[in-house]
């Protein structure tokens, strides 16, 4: 809501007393030129403040006990809240109940997402591997499954295509490949990023119709090459996540340590593995492993890249 500034602060102390929500957004505006608007009345010339809030709303999921953020799923599946997006755990099984044939397909892709993103127990596991007999749904449940399951789970989703179309699998890969479309902060932090490039990596071993599927690897690697600007609050550029990488490749976190390498190696980040082997202790020994098997490379083929991102 916009507030003339002169009243800014009498409207804050009002609403910090009152009601007490935060944090609070706050950005001074002004019409460009003297034109108004009637059906958003601001007069020309006159200074105001936006001021936006932030937080959290108590509810009860499919009858569950939990809490969930007010706000509404983005595209990459995160839940969004003021503009922020958060992978909200423990929610995985609510969910699932809007993951239907009757649901809209652009629904279900963005729940098949916050799915595997929030992380899902055994029992919702089994759920999208039943839901994967369906062909309707096939794509859905295994998103969820290749995103959010653990390597051999991403492995054992995706071998479940040996005997369907191509353009199933083809499809797949799509969606697997627009599932990154924002990278924060907090999927670094979590362990997210490193998940992603483990299950890419495993799927990457598998051989369907004679023809190793390194779709997941070689679409993951091209969204880290996208990675020119920031896309949003608490996201980061490249240049800022081999930076990050490199600290946790150096820190005394022993499963951050092994995934920042494992990163770096996937991004083909030489120069920052180089400086990582000569450090003494685990570290440089993975590191110079690293470096060793991305000087030695592997031929890829059969993978069609979307259109509208080749360079």
């Amino acid at each position: 809501m916009e507030i003339p500034v002169e009243r800014g602060a009498e409207f804050l102390r009002s609403f910090a007393a009152g009601v007490g929500m935060n944090p609070v957004w706050m950005c001074p505006l002004r019409l460009r030129g003297a034109r108004d608007w009637p059906l958003y009345p601001l007069k020309p010339g006159e200074v105001y403040v936006n001021f936006g809030f932030w937080g959290t709303v108590s509810t009860c999921l499919a009858g569950g006990g939990g809490q969930a953020y007010a706000g509404a799923l983005q595209a990459d599946g995160k839940m969004v809240l003021g503009g922020f997006g958060f992978a909200v755990p423990g929610t995985a099984s609510a969910l699932i109940s809007l993951m239907t044939p009757q649901s809209a397909v652009e629904t279900r892709h963005q729940v098949a997402r916050a799915i595997a993103k929030g992380g899902f127990d055994a029992a919702v596991e089994g759920q999208l591997f039943a839901m994967m007999s369906d062909d309707a749904m096939m794509n859905d449940a295994a998103l969820a499954l290749i995103l959010g399951g653990t390597p051999e789970t991403a492995a054992r989703a995706v071998a479940q295509y040996a005997n369907k179309r191509k353009e199933a699998l083809d499809e797949l890969g799509d969606l697997w490949y627009r599932s990154f479309g924002y990278w924060s902060q907090e999927d670094l932090e979590s362990g997210l990023l490193f998940k992603f490039v483990d299950n890419a990596e495993a799927i990457s071993k598998l051989s369907i119709r004679q023809t190793q599927q390194e779709w997941a690897r070689v679409l993951l690697m091209k969204q880290f090459d996208n990675l020119i600007f920031d896309n949003g609050p608490h996201s980061f550029t490249r240049v800022v996540l081999r930076y990050r990488l490199w600290q946790m490749g150096k820190g005394d976190d022993a499963v951050k340590r092994a995934g920042a390498i494992r990163a770096l190696k996937f991004m083909s980040e030489q120069g920052v593995l180089l400086a990582l082997r000569d450090q003494s202790g685990p570290g440089g020994e993975q590191a110079r492993d690293a470096y060793f098997e991305l000087m030695n490379p592997k031929a890829v083929t059969g993978v069609n890249i979307p259109e509208d991102q080749k360079q």
